[in-house]
C-alpha cells in the first residue's frame, strides 16, 4: 500500500529529524534506508553548521539526508588544525561539499579549493553548495582521481549512497549499480594549479592510486594530507594500508591519527579504519 508507507514515511523522518532519541531510532533508520524509493521526491534538507547551511538532497546520499552530518570527527578536526587563511586546497571525494564549505570558509578570500567529485548526482549537490559559499574560492571537478587519465567505472553498492562509491566491482549476491566517469591525474593539473598547502583523500580504498597520480605534486609542494586509511578496503582495490604508509614516510612524511584529542604518531599498520593526518618533515 504505497500511501501507507509514504504516511509511514512521513512519520518516520519527523521522528528521525526531532533530534529526541527514542526506542527503536536505528529500526526507523534502517526501514527508510530500505525503502529510499519513497523519498526520492521529497525537498532538500538544509541542514545548520557552524560556518554555513548544508543542503542535502534525498537521492546523492540518503544517510546524510537522514541523519545530517557527523560532527567533530578526525577529519574535521585535521582541517580545522591544518588548513589556514590563504591556503590553496584539494578535497579528492568532495561528495555534497561538506568538507569543501569547510575549507572554503577557513582559507578565505585568498585562498582556493578544488573540489573532485564524478558520481553525477552528488556533483549536482555539489554545485549547489558551492553555489552557496560566501567566498568564491571553490572550482569543481567533475572526475575521479587516480594514476591515470581516461575512464573509470564506479560502483555504488548501496542503493544511491554515493559517500561509498568504490572501483571494486560487487561481489556475488550484492547489488550496485555502475557510472562510468572520467578520470585523472592530480599530476595532470600542474599547469593549472598554483602550489597546494593541504589535500584530503577520502575515496573508498582508492588513495593508493591517488597519491600514485600526484608524485609530481607532492615533490614540488609538500602538502599536508589527511587521508582514510583502511586495508580491507585498500586490499579490495588491489593495495594496501602497509603499501601506502611506506609510499609516504619514504618521502618524508610523518604519519599521525587521533587517539581521543591528542594527535599521535601512528606506530603500526591499525587493523581498523582510522583517519589519519601526514605532515612532511618541514613542515612538523
Amino acid at each position: 500500500m504505497p500511501g501507507v508507507d509514504r504516511l509511514i514515511a512521513s512519520c518516520l523522518l519527523k521522528a528521525l529529524w526531532s533530534g529526541v532519541e527514542f526506542p527503536g531510532r536505528w529500526r526507523a533508520h534502517r526501514w527508510c534506508m530500505q525503502h529510499v524509493a519513497l523519498f526520492g521526491d521529497r525537498p532538500a534538507r538544509r541542514i545548520q553548521m557552524s560556518e554555513f547551511d548544508f543542503l542535502v538532497e534525498p537521492r546523492p546520499n540518503f544517510d546524510i539526508y537522514l541523519t545530517g552530518i557527523t560532527r567533530n570527527t578526525p577529519v574535521e578536526r585535521f582541517i580545522r588544525a591544518y588548513v589556514k587563511q590563504g591556503a590553496s586546497t584539494l578535497d579528492i571525494g568532495a561528495n555534497l561539499g561538506w568538507t569543501t564549505r569547510l575549507m572554503s570558509a577557513l582559507v578565505g578570500t585568498k585562498g582556493h579549493v578544488h573540489a573532485f567529485e564524478p558520481i553525477p548526482s552528488a556533483y549536482a549537490n555539489l554545485l549547489v553548495n558551492i553555489a552557496a559559499a560566501p567566498c568564491k574560492n571553490i572550482t569543481p571537478h567533475p572526475v575521479a582521481v587516480a594514476d591515470y587519465c581516461g575512464k573509470l567505472e564506479l560502483f555504488l553498492a548501496s542503493g544511491d549512497v554515493t559517500a561509498l562509491a568504490t572501483v571494486r566491482a560487487p561481489g556475488a549476491g550484492e547489488s550496485a549499480t555502475s557510472h562510468t566517469v572520467n578520470v585523472i591525474t592530480i599530476d595532470s593539473l600542474l599547469n593549472e594549479v598554483s602550489h597546494v598547502d593541504f589535500v584530503k583523500v577520502d575515496v573508498e580504498g582508492a588513495e593508493y592510486k591517488v597519491l600514485l597520480g600526484m608524485q609530481a605534486l607532492i615533490a614540488r609542494d609538500h602538502p599536508i594530507l589527511t587521508i582514510e586509511l583502511s586495508d580491507a578496503w585498500l586490499a579490495k582495490v588491489g593495495s594496501s594500508a602497509r603499501e601506502l604508509i611506506h609510499f609516504l614516510t619514504e618521502r618524508g612524511y610523518a604519519i599521525s591519527w587521533l587517539d581521543g584529542d591528542r594527535i599521535v604518531p601512528l606506530t603500526s599498520v591499525p587493523a581498523e579504519q582510522v583517519d589519519v593526518v601526514c605532515v612532511p618533515a618541514a613542515r612538523s
